[in-house]
């Protein structure tokens, strides 16, 4: 005699894994509530100072990516002069890639400071 091998109902199958994410979820939930006041605060004062710190830091980036774009945009001038002045034809996609450069740049550190600093 053989035996046979009951195949389990996938439907079954995911009904179980939704109860069991629902009990899991509603667990998770009741820990995150039930946390302690001495430990939010902990938190809370954490995350203040990691504020703090990634503002300085984002400050800092911006600055670096503002002079980064400015020296990028000078060497871009002088490379797009030296080639129109030498006759060369195709300065437009030297322009474009250049000047893409350098307002990507521009705008990266905008967009960071606009993001990250208050």
């Amino acid at each position: 005699m053989k035996k046979s091998k009951q195949k389990r109902n996938p439907v079954f199958k995911d009904m179980i894994s939704r109860v069991e994410l629902t009990i899991l979820s509603l667990f998770l939930t009741a820990t995150i509530f039930a946390q302690s006041a001495d430990r939010s605060t902990k938190v809370r004062s954490a995350l203040t100072t990691s504020t703090s710190t990634v503002s300085g830091i984002i400050d800092a980036a911006a600055v670096l990516m503002y002079t980064i774009a400015v020296i990028c945009g000078f060497v871009g001038a002088i490379t797009v002069y030296q080639k129109w002045n030498s006759g060369d034809p195709n300065t437009t996609k030297l322009v474009s890639a250049w000047f893409g450069s350098a307002l990507f740049l521009a705008l990266s550190a905008t967009f960071l400071k606009a993001v990250f600093v208050n």
